[in-house]
């Protein structure tokens, strides 16, 4: 095969993977959100202010 086209599938690999990890990322946090509004626990950062 065309070392070209090696780099692209090698690459297409690696993004589906990183594809995969972050909707996996993004579903964790949304749970962690959903968990934290469920509770009551939502805070409501000051303009200006940083942790």
């Amino acid at each position: 095969m065309d070392p070209l086209l090696d780099r692209i599938a090698e690459r297409r690999g690696v993004l589906a993977e990183q594809a995969q990890r972050l909707t996996k990322e993004l579903a964790q946090v949304q749970a962690e959100l959903e968990r934290i509004a469920t509770a009551g626990q939502v805070v409501t950062p000051v303009a200006g202010r940083t942790r």
